[in-house]
């Protein structure tokens, strides 16, 4: 018994090192960016932000974007207040400036996707060709836009997924979402580097408003709540599969804040993880299957072995295989974050990761869950 777990865990171990080295040649493989340009811009870009109960951080945010090191005349801010029943869109109407545009959705009846439905309002109201998307609770450096729009005019690309950290923070469940949250960037990067739709954070995406139209919006997707940004992806990168790219540029980082609390955190993990049964991609959901059968024989081992003692030491084997893999990973990405700080602290997540990924994994397949004080599906 304890040497056929032990080959079947030694095994899995092995496919799961395969997984990591797989994420590895992806990020490798990304290009560097194309040199920042700082004129000659000609692309009219329309930045898109639906918030919901955002009063305290939308401020902030507006002014960050209009703030950026890009003509005034070649971009608009179009607000999308979600139905707030805060100050939301008042301070936003508050900023004077006519490059700010701000939307007060009022549907009567009840919605499943209301941010794509915001965002596809928004859309239909800008007069960019290139959309940028990023959340109310982000915070960017004066060149973020730029670095973007450099990529984009010098790359023809038709999609830019951009990266996403998390602020410092003093609150040690925030410092672990900090060391966590690199595998996530990293890993949505990676697939694009082997051109593989992946994931991406709607904080940070970029796309021509003519192809968003093309491919039908979120016609398709837009029966669950999630994937206004990966599940696009996936459409137009079905089309323009080499016309993607994950913006690796230390200028394009936006940030935003990690979640408070055990609760918020895996309302949000479970939020995102429920549009994973939507993904097309037979290579990403054989990662996904993998990254979970590992989990979970790696969890369901350690009560076995409190009856078979002798199979501790295949367990801390593989934890001692698997933990420096996970390691040079997420401190690749930390770096390129310019958080290397936060990266020890991946050695507090990688022996828990498998309860939490098996937990959100179960809490995902649930139809129905609540979101910023609404049930959606």
């Amino acid at each position: 018994m304890v040497e056929i777990t032990s080959y079947f865990l030694y095994l899995l171990t092995t496919i799961y090192i395969g997984i990591v080295s797989s994420f590895l040649v992806g990020w490798f493989r990304i290009k560097k960016p194309y040199p920042l340009k700082k004129t000659g811009f000609s692309t009219k870009v329309s930045i898109i932000i639906t918030a919901r109960n955002e009063e305290q951080k939308i401020e902030a945010c507006i002014l960050d974007i209009l703030a950026q090191e890009y003509p005034n005349h070649l971009m608009e801010v179009l607000v999308m207040d979600d139905h707030s029943n805060d100050r939301t869109a008042n301070v936003a109407e508050s900023i004077q400036d006519d490059r700010v545009k701000v939307t007060r959705l009022y549907d009567q009846k009840l919605l499943v996707a209301y941010k794509k439905r915001a965002i596809t309002e928004a859309i239909k109201k800008s007069t960019g060709d290139l959309i940028i998307t990023t959340d109310a609770d982000c915070r960017m450096n004066k060149f973020w836009l730029a670095s973007i729009v450099s990529e984009y005019e010098q790359g023809d690309f038709k999609f830019i997924s951009g990266p996403v950290a998390y602020f410092d923070k003093s609150n040690f469940f925030q410092k672990l979402q900090t060391a966590e949250f690199f595998y996530l960037i990293g890993i949505g990067a990676s697939c694009l580097g082997n051109k593989i739709p992946g994931n991406c954070n709607g904080a940070n995406i970029a796309y021509e408003k003519a192809v968003f139209n093309e491919v039908g919006g979120y016609k398709g997707i837009d029966d669950i709540a999630s994937g206004d940004d990966e599940l696009l992806l996936h459409k137009i990168m079905a089309i323009y599969p080499k016309q993607i790219t994950f913006l690796k540029s230390k200028e394009a980082v936006v940030q935003t804040d990690a979640k408070e609390t055990w609760a918020e955190f895996l309302a949000q993990r479970r939020r995102w993880a429920s549009k994973a049964t939507r993904y097309q991609s037979k290579y990403l959901m054989a990662i996904a299957l993998g990254i979970f059968v590992v989990s979970l024989a790696l969890l369901v081992a350690i009560p076995i072995a409190l009856f078979l003692p002798e199979l501790w030491y295949t367990i801390l084997i593989c934890f001692a295989i698997k933990i420096p893999f996970d390691m040079f990973f997420g401190g690749i990405i930390g770096v390129f974050m310019g958080k290397a700080k936060f990266i020890p602290y991946g050695l507090l997540v990688i022996p828990i990761h498998p309860i939490y990924y098996i937990l959100v994994g179960i809490l995902a397949q649930s139809k129905q869950y609540e979101w910023k004080g609404r049930m959606v599906k």
